[in-house]
């Protein structure tokens, strides 16, 4: 059976581009981040989880409505193609099916109609900014080489003002309607969203998120338009130049000797290699290889 010491010793230490996840990850377990991170080991089978696939799929459509100006026909299809290629089977319960996508994007479609919405922001090429990566550098390196932080809003759209918004996108089951959903706080995902943009040339002001929430007999859709004050992105950029000063600090094996309390290891899936207290894993995990650049 593998060793994950075997692994450590193996593997020379490095910092990943940072992103909100990947920090929030080190805080709340180091280990956790090393094994997913840095080991880059994965389950090698993963159960279908019907919340998160209905989430990913209605993604899907939306970057498609986005990019074939307002083809709904074409966004509907694309997310049934994305829930059904993630479930392997249709779903006849009265939540999680192909039906509810068609009608979350058609209430989206209703809501925020593509010509009569905010025009997407476009780059001198022609290229909308749907979907796009933004990576900005931080003010320490490691070894030589140049940290980077990255972020991948939903979209970026231009008001009737001219006021350059980032769109973050928010579904799920939920009952609260607008005005009764949870007070949004102001979060670094959101902060660093304005910082990497402005980095990155598009001098973004606001955030804008748009839910569209789901129960067994109803779907809404609405809006929160989240202004944001230069401070509090400045602070937020502290707290990411702060973590990634901490890893610079760290080792491979002194994230391994860092797990997380118990009770912040509910669902993890790696929480029988810690109990197992051998640092061994089985033949459940594989090493997923990094993408390729």
């Amino acid at each position: 059976m593998p060793s994950i010491l075997d692994l450590i010793d193996q593997t020379e230490y490095f910092i990943p581009n940072l992103t909100v996840h990947k920090i929030r990850s080190y805080k709340s377990c180091a280990r956790s981040y090393l094994l997913n991170n840095i080991l880059r080991l994965r389950p090698a089978a993963r159960g279908i989880n019907m919340k998160l696939a209905v989430g990913s799929a209605y993604a899907a459509g939306l970057e498609v409505y986005r990019t074939t100006e307002g083809n709904l026909p074409a966004a509907q299809f694309t997310a049934i193609k994305r829930f059904l290629a993630e479930t392997n089977s249709i779903d006849f319960s009265r939540l999680y099916n192909t039906a509810l996508l068609v009608e979350m994007l058609d209430k989206y479609d209703q809501s925020f109609p593509y010509w009569a919405d905010y025009r997407p922001f476009m780059y001198p090429n022609g290229e909308l900014a749907i979907e796009n990566e933004f990576q900005t550098t931080l003010e320490l390196s490691f070894r030589g080489h140049e940290l980077i932080y990255t972020t991948k809003p939903d979209a970026i759209y231009i008001t009737p003002e001219n006021t350059i918004v980032v769109v973050d996108d928010k579904s799920g089951y939920s009952v609260a309607r607008e005005g009764q959903d949870e007070a949004y706080e102001v979060d670094m995902q959101m902060c660093m969203y304005l910082y990497c943009t402005s980095q990155n040339g598009v001098p973004a002001e606001a955030i804008e998120i748009r839910y569209n929430r789901y129960t067994a007999a109803d779907t809404h859709v609405y809006s929160s338009f989240i202004p944001i004050a230069p401070d509090m992105v400045e602070q937020a950029v502290d707290c990411v130049n702060l973590q990634a000063e901490r890893l610079v600090q760290e080792s491979t094996w002194s994230l391994w000797q860092r797990p997380a309390l118990d009770y912040q290891c509910l669902g993890c899936p790696y929480l029988g290699i810690c109990k197992s207290g051998t640092g061994h894993y089985d033949d459940a995990f594989v090493i997923q290889p990094p993408r390729e650049s």
